[in-house]
This record gives C-alpha cells, structure tokens and sequence, in this order.
C-alpha cells in the first residue's frame, strides 16, 4: 500500500466553509476533511465502500 503524503490544500481561508466543502465533494479522492479553528473543530468523513 502506497503512503498517502502531506495533506493537500484546496482553497484558503477566505472562503465560506460551505462552499469549501462543496467544492471538496467534487473530488471523489478526498475521504474525509478536518477544519479546527481555535477551540471549534469540525470532522466530516465519506462513506465508503463496505470493508470485507
């Protein structure tokens, strides 16, 4: 299995949260997003194929 590497970033800080993750969803690759902002933490994960 090959190392995934250093987090990719997408767009910066100053674009609405929404349109971020809208704009994550198109990239079928991304598998899960985590936004932390001092104390406010936010966690948002892809369903994936069931595990055998």
């Amino acid at each position: 299995m090959r190392q995934a590497g250093p987090p990719r970033r997408f767009a910066s800080s100053d674009l609405p949260l929404v349109r971020v993750l809208r704009d994550l969803d198109r990239h079928r690759a991304v598998t899960y997003v985590h936004v932390q902002h001092g104390g406010d933490r936010l966690l948002a994960l892809r369903p994936g194929p069931p595990s055998r």
